[in-house]
């Protein structure tokens, strides 16, 4: 086989001389759709690769859900997947590994991880099903694969619009194995009769939850046991549940839960994957990091088929939400690194993504660039990119048609451009080629990457690159780590106290259910915020006796009962409930921080020409409170308070111009923070955080650096983790 390599890369190399070309352009040439190439020298070494056989070439590729499933074997969540279930890398390469992200919370995959400590579990399902093969359906049995495949489609992709009465129900009604092998009919029907059986699982049948999903964690509880879930269990579970489906290896790069946390340009540090893809900071991305439930141990098995992969590959997908996370697992990057003789190549992304490659970070005046995708991936890796990858392949975009292009831009899509001779002073050999679906562009006029062109590419690159030399490696050794992983053990097990808090406050029904969601999705609103809180109450519109002449906020926190207060018409499930809640919840860190609150006017010459507002602390000796004295006396401050003495504050307003009390502007801000579409009177606020600021008027500079302390407050003091914040609130809670 290598003499074959050899004949190929010399053919490479002699058109490459001739033409006064790189060989990477030769590969490029190779890989276009271009007629005029259908004959000579670059058809013959066509036949060549064609000809190759690659079944003991070793493939690892990296990625999260979507990105990764469409390079093993296609889009297996695609509604027409089934129709061509066996193509992509696995077919070129049988001897394929797969490692998939477990940061994703959103979906079923959030409602499991709410329920249930296990990794996120609805990309490794997407990937697994995307990883079925035809000769290991065979193996089990008299069985037409398609059709085999096309019922696992059916079955893994199925979402309860009820809690199933049972198994049939679960598994699709009557007939609902059908075409399967029999050993595979019976492994899905044993993992879906554990669902009803085992107490852990139960909990879990309810709507929205995702048949696969279900199955999935069913075989990681089977492997667990009695016991509690530990890493070997969640990786027996994945490895037996690939195997059951007839799948190849599929590895997930962590068994422990892991969130994902994002610190935006604007100071803004939170966590969550699916949350940050859905909210619009409009400022960039600044950093990622991961948090994990418990410091995780690279996988053996893992490790050993990194170590022996001929060519490894990162998928395209969410630029902070994919390759990133996996690499930051410990372990990954250095047996990456540590594999110095395989083809190493990156597959860029072909669309801007809104709220991750929307906006530059450090020029978000200008578009993202190929370039930008490297040095993001250099930022946010524990020792850059070095000796992680050599080669970018990307999309082509002159076998685009332009009017294609056209549409894509009148719809606000933006491809990511590839900057070449940037690319290559990062010491990297970009390489275009025509790998989107010619189908998908003719039938529909959409562009995406196709399994079966990016695997033909990744064929063609391991066979004219070749391996590294030993001790070789192509990228640029400036290149510097400038973040580290975060770990954070508080996440293991917080859903659990949280149930055990809402179920004191007396909540019930669809209002318990929704705040439950709400704290599961704001994963950085720990127990312990809920210190001084006693009690959540709905209070009906006729007994509503607060005074809303600032506000339209229906929600207070009462710090006498330390009581939540909800007036009911706004305590329905939705925005508006959400919003309330959080921003009393916020309130409530405040305790009974103020003694004595007054309003009164400020006369001059006999008119009315504003107001003050006075505010008297109670004395520290009597507060209860989250924050200590001077962390108080820098939030007040901070909400334009002026200290008089004797812990009295005052604030000036002028004319009839408006005012948000310190109180309500912490709960406010407290909601902002966790999720920026929810209070817009904040947004509005922040928005100068995302102008120049010029020091013609000094006032801006002012009010740019109090909104950059506020945030920073409210990261720094607000949402701390660690037993400074832990032991605080246990002792107010005593």
């Amino acid at each position: 086989m290598n003499a074959v390599f050899e004949e190929l890369r010399g053919q490479a190399e002699e058109i490459a001389r001739s033409r006064g070309l790189a060989v990477a352009g030769v590969v490029e040439r190779v890989l276009s759709r271009d007629g005029r190439a259908r004959s000579g020298r670059i058809a013959k070494l066509r036949r060549g690769l064609d000809s190759l056989d690659l079944s003991g070439i070793k493939v690892v590729v990296l990625g999260g859900g979507t990105g990764l499933s469409n390079l093993i074997g296609g889009d297996s969540r695609g509604r027409n997947w089934w129709q061509n279930p066996f193509s992509g890398l696995k077919e070129l390469f049988p001897s394929t590994s797969a490692v998939v992200c477990v940061t994703d919370d959103g979906g079923s995959t959030g409602m499991i991880s709410a329920r249930l400590p296990v990794i996120a579990l609805g990309d490794l399902r997407h990937v697994i099903l995307a990883a079925v093969r035809a000769g290991q359906i065979r193996d089990m049995g008299p069985a037409d694969p398609h059709r085999a495949a096309a019922r696992l489609h059916r079955i893994i992709n199925h979402r309860l619009d009820a809690a199933p009465s049972g198994l049939v129900d679960l598994l699709g009604g009557p007939g609902g194995l059908a075409d399967l092998p029999g050993p595979m009919a019976r492994g899905l029907s044993a993992l879906g009769e554990r669902l009803f059986a085992d107490p852990r699982l139960v909990p879990l049948l309810e709507p929205g939850n995702c048949v696969g999903n279900l199955l999935l964690a069913a075989a990681i509880v089977a492997a667990a046991g009695e016991g509690d879930i530990s890493e070997a269990a969640v990786y027996a579970g994945v490895a037996e549940f690939s195997r059951l489906i007839g799948a190849g290896p599929v590895f997930p790069c962590a068994g422990v839960p892991a969130a994902l946390r994002f610190r935006y340009a604007n100071g803004v540090e939170v966590t969550g994957e699916y949350k940050s893809a859905l909210a619009r900071r409009r400022v960039p991305v600044a950093g990622v990091s991961v948090c994990f439930a418990d410091e995780p141990v690279l996988n053996s098995e893992l490790a050993a088929a990194i170590a022996a992969a001929d060519l490894i590959v990162f998928a395209p997908g969410s630029l902070y939400s994919s390759v990133i996370p996996v690499l930051q697992t410990p372990g990954i990057a250095a047996a990456i690194r540590a594999n110095r003789r395989a083809v190493k190549v990156l597959v860029a992304n072909i669309w801007v993504q809104a709220g991750e490659t929307d906006l530059v970070y450090g020029d978000p005046a200008r578009r993202f660039h190929v370039s930008d995708l490297i040095l993001a991936y250099d930022l946010n890796i524990p020792g850059g990119v070095q000796g992680l990858f050599d080669q970018v392949l990307c999309l082509g975009l002159r076998e685009i048609p332009g009017s294609v292009l056209s549409r894509y831009g009148v719809e606000g899509k933006v491809p990511i451009y590839l900057d070449r001779n940037r690319v290559i002073e990062l010491g990297f050999t970009p390489v275009e080629a025509a790998i989107h679906s010619t189908a998908a562009m003719a039938e529909s006029g959409v562009i995406q990457h196709d399994p079966a062109a990016v695997a033909r590419a990744l064929k063609t690159l391991y066979a004219l690159a070749g391996p590294a030399r030993a001790g070789e490696s192509r990228a640029n050794p400036d290149l510097k780590v400038r973040i580290t992983i975060d770990p954070d053990s508080e996440q293991s097990g917080r859903m659990a106290r949280m149930r055990g808090i809402l179920a004191g406050f007396g909540l019930s029904g669809p209002r318990h259910d929704f705040i439950l969601d709400v704290l599961a999705r704001h994963r950085d609103i720990p127990a312990e915020h809920f210190g001084l809180v006693r009690a959540v109450a709905c209070v009906p519109p006729s007994r509503w006796r607060r005074d809303q002449a600032w506000d339209r906020l229906f929600s207070f926190y009462d710090p006498e009962t330390m009581t939540i207060n909800l007036r009911e018409d706004v305590a329905v499930p939705g925005p508006d409930l959400e919003l309330a809640f959080l921003a009393a919840l916020g309130q409530s860190l405040l305790g009974d921080y103020a003694l004595k609150k007054d309003l009164a006017p400020v006369d001059v010459g006999g008119e009315c020409a504003g107001r003050v507002f006075t505010l008297k602390l109670r004395p520290e000796n009597e507060r209860r409170c989250w924050f200590s004295p001077d962390d108080l006396d820098a939030y007040l401050r901070l909400a334009r308070m002026c200290p008089r003495g004797d812990g009295v504050y005052t604030r000036l307003i002028n004319g009839d111009d408006g005012f948000t009390p310190p109180g309500m502007l912490f709960g406010l801000v407290y909601a902002w923070y966790l999720d920026n579409r929810l209070a817009g009177h904040i947004e509005y606020k922040m928005e100068i955080l995302r102008q120049p600021v010029s020091s013609l008027v000094p006032e801006q500079v002012r009010t740019s650096r109090r909104r950059r302390g506020m945030v920073a407050f409210f990261r720094e003091k607000v949402f701390v983790s660690g037993a400074d914040g832990r032991s605080r609130c246990l002792e107010l809670a005593r």
